[in-house]
């Protein structure tokens, strides 16, 4: 069992409180607002670390810069072709137990899945419109 530090503790608590898929500059920007002499590396520590731990996600994608969720449930994410916009995207049970069931029938030995969809996020659809 890791222990969780004040810093660790800030850096998932930042990391929950949004849904924007933020990058570690946004992280560490927030964090310094807890505790203002948190450092960069400290943060991409952290995050690194909670990825390893299964307490937050690195999202798959063509980035600039490395994105993180704090959301661990079973989700996918969309990665926007034209903003670079992250959204989630809710897997109906069925498509679940397609996948969970490819895994098990195929002898796959696999924990956990990850699928990201790329595409134009809702915003840019309806200026698309």
């Amino acid at each position: 069992m890791i222990n969780y530090s004040r810093q660790r503790n800030t850096v998932l608590e930042v990391l929950r409180s949004t849904k924007t898929h933020p990058t570690a500059d946004w992280v560490y920007e927030e964090c310094k607002k807890i505790i203002p002499n948190i450092s960069l590396g400290t943060v991409y520590r952290n995050l690194n670390l909670l990825v390893e731990l299964g307490e937050a996600i690195r999202v798959k994608g063509d980035f600039e810069k490395e994105r993180f969720d704090g959301d661990v449930a079973p989700h996918c994410h969309l990665v926007c072709s034209r903003c670079g916009a992250v959204e989630d995207v809710s897997l109906d049970k069925n498509v679940d137990e397609c996948i969970t069931n490819f895994i098990k029938n195929n002898s796959v030995n696999a924990d956990k899945y990850d699928v990201t969809f790329s595409g134009l996020c809702s915003k840019c659809s309806e200026h698309n419109n």
